[in-house]
């Protein structure tokens, strides 16, 4: 769906989109940008549920790598874990990865964090 065709109603009536999923395309595009790492820390997008969540968190290329082994793990920020649908991984200074219980099916059904905690 384009930016055109987004539906103008409340956003618990919109379509959920895949933060997850969009943020992971967003960070291969940016990894497609550096080609050949050359420097040892990257800029990323946190790839945690919330789709409004554009907190950036830092990787190396060892990490990013090794986080993209697995389709079904994201890197999120510490606090940005969701205890429903996340399972956590491996967790270092401001870098937890998780890996998603359930399909996409269950994930879009789970209302965003109504008080804004998580940024």
């Amino acid at each position: 769906m384009s930016v055109v065709e987004r539906p103008s109603g409340p956003p618990d009536e919109q379509p959920t989109t895949n933060g997850p999923e969009l943020f992971r395309a967003v960070n291969e595009r940016i990894r497609e940008l550096e080609g050949g790492w050359l420097v040892d820390e990257y800029d990323f997008i946190c790839e945690c549920e919330d789709s409004s969540c554009m907190r950036v968190l830092r990787m190396t290329a060892e990490q990013y790598e090794a986080l993209r082994a697995d389709p079904a793990c994201f890197a999120v920020l510490p606090g940005h874990e969701h205890p429903d649908i996340d399972e956590i991984v491996s967790s270092v200074e401001g870098l937890v990865i998780v890996r998603k219980r359930g399909g996409r099916e269950q994930r879009a059904h789970r209302h965003p964090d109504p008080a804004g905690t998580r940024r």
